[in-house]
């Protein structure tokens, strides 16, 4: 039997580990800045990856992605899969908390590799294939915010499928595509205006060391 008061602190629990800012963190730790201050403001992994070098983004990354795992997973060895409605509640209450910290004023990130961490956790195969369209469509389009819109539906549909098509998991499906879409409004305005940044590779670089190169990519 499940006892509400476990199921709360289960939640809370959640949304505590969801909310901690790593981007925050590990900006100040390690460049001594505060990364609200600078690209877009944001905390989330892609923007302190641009600022502050794949050695802060990347870890900021995978720690986002573990604090979507972690609640998921102790949720569902907890309570086990029949009590389906747990480890999925636990992962909108790490995913609402990464979106609405109170370590920031109740704001936050974007989601995205929060959102990779909880379809890991509900799912391991749904996690691959959404992380697998996510990196498909940025090769693509070279547009990091059009990869994760993509990708987490993407990756919702896989978990409905994967968890045998319950109730509890189309929920989580339409919530976490809810939170990153409206995330991404300025995405969309962005990518309407010509003036999303694009991803560039390293072998791109070279190519744009000369002045026109540079003018052409801002």
């Amino acid at each position: 039997m499940s006892d509400p008061v476990v199921i709360a602190g289960y939640l809370l629990f959640a949304y505590l580990l969801g909310s901690v800012p790593f981007g925050l963190y590990f900006a100040r730790w390690v460049r001594g800045i505060d990364i609200r201050s600078l690209g877009s403001g944001n905390t989330g992994a892609t923007n302190v990856w641009r600022e502050c070098g794949w050695q802060v983004g990347l870890p900021v990354f995978l720690f986002d992605v573990v604090k979507g795992i972690v609640p998921t997973v102790a949720a569902h060895v907890h309570f086990g899969h029949g009590g389906s409605w747990v480890p999925v509640l636990a992962g909108l209450c790490a995913l609402v908390g990464h979106n609405v910290s109170p370590f920031l004023k109740f704001k936050g990130g974007k989601g995205v590799a929060t959102s990779l961490g909880v379809a890991i956790g509900l799912s391991w195969q749904a996690g691959l294939i959404a992380f697998a369209v996510w990196i498909l469509i940025v090769l693509v389009s070279r547009y990091i915010s059009l990869g994760s819109v993509i990708a987490v539906p993407a990756g919702a549909v896989a978990i409905w499928y994967f968890n045998g098509e319950h109730l509890p998991y189309a929920l989580f499906g339409l919530l976490a595509s809810v939170f990153v879409i409206v995330k991404h409004r300025s995405n969309f305005a962005r990518l309407r205006a010509g003036t999303e940044m694009r991803v560039v590779l390293p072998h791109e670089r070279k190519s744009q060391a000369s002045p026109q190169a540079q003018a052409t990519d801002r």
